[in-house]
């Protein structure tokens, strides 16, 4: 029995960013299959990049004036400074947590069911933007309808194979 099927995700995972940023490249296309980690886009945030350039001045500024504080003898000033020179790092940290977010992976073994084209490159993504669906490739329902002529021809419990004609290398 040959017809069209449809292939429907019974689960889709939407990889979205939570802050709008620059898409740098998009290495996958709908249909690929990708590997739990392996990365699908990558973006890039000036604001993220500038705010991490600032912190780290801002510590080295709070260290020389910590040394200051602890050469002149002023106890205050150097503990003053270490506070500010503990909070930038911290801010630092949390600036670098989110630029991590820029490079989106795959959670599990998927397959990319729609994905930014490569022509965004360069554009800027607006929050929530979805950046790659994917589907796990674990889950999905298969959904064939079978002409009559052919219905007297498959039995419930029947199996069979079936090919995508995205993935001819393919069968299931």
């Amino acid at each position: 029995v040959t017809n069209f099927a449809e292939s429907r995700a019974q689960e889709t995972i939407s990889m979205s960013l939570p802050f709008g940023a620059f898409l740098e490249t998009t290495q996958v296309r709908p249909g690929q299959m990708l590997a739990a980690g392996e990365v699908a886009a990558r973006l890039r945030s000036p604001e993220l990049e500038n705010g991490i350039a600032e912190q780290e001045v801002a510590y080295n500024l709070e260290v020389i004036n910590g040394q200051d504080a602890l050469n002149s003898g002023n106890i205050g000033a150097l503990q003053l400074a270490e506070k500010r020179a503990e909070i930038a790092l911290l801010r630092k940290t949390q600036l670098e947590a989110r630029q991590a977010l820029l490079t989106v992976t795959a959670p599990v073994d998927s397959r990319v069911v729609a994905a930014l084209p490569e022509g965004d490159q360069g554009n800027f993504i607006p929050i929530g933007t979805a950046i790659v669906t994917l589907q796990p490739t674990a889950t999905y329902d298969l959904m064939i309808d079978i002409a009559p002529r052919d219905g007297a021809r498959v039995q419930p419990g029947q199996t069979g194979s079936v090919f995508f004609r995205g993935l001819s290398d393919k069968t299931f």
